[in-house]
């Protein structure tokens, strides 16, 4: 996230651009999966989308990427040893 966080705002500003430009592509491409309406929708949705990758943005996901794989952990952890019979004093 650093990495990306430094490449985008330091080390190569165009990148973001360039982003924007291969997820319009890419929209363009499944224009006949979304239909005409939901392919403009798209596009205008990319066009208005702020895509800056700024210090807000990265520190948000990396708290989600700590959060998220660490719920999913703790939860088949959890099932797995569950006590089958909850004891009684």
């Amino acid at each position: 996230i650093v990495f990306y966080y430094v490449l985008s705002n330091f080390v190569d500003p165009g990148l973001i651009e360039m982003q924007r430009e291969i997820a319009i592509e890419a929209i363009e491409k499944m224009s006949g999966m979304l239909g005409e309406e939901g392919t403009e929708a798209a596009l205008a949705n990319i066009e208005n989308q702020d895509m800056t990758f700024g210090l807000k943005t990265a520190l948000l996901t990396f708290a989600g990427g700590l959060l998220f794989p660490g719920i999913i952990i703790s939860l088949i952890v959890a099932a797995v040893l569950k006590d089958p019979k909850p004891t009684t004093h």
